[in-house]
């Protein structure tokens, strides 16, 4: 997961929105990488803006 995270912070646009479907019950493994949870708290998807 950090080689990706890396990834996309060296090669993503600034205005790049990355969008995560997770499975419920895993938020914390996606948010100590920065991902933050939908506006949505039904649905399990996690989000992180790049700038």
């Amino acid at each position: 997961m950090r080689a990706l995270i890396n990834y996309i912070h060296e090669n993503a646009p600034p205005t790049a929105h990355v969008s995560l479907m997770a499975d419920h019950g895993t938020p914390t493994l996606y948010e100590r990488d920065g991902f933050q949870p939908s506006l949505l708290p039904e649905k399990a998807g996690m989000f992180l803006r790049i700038q």
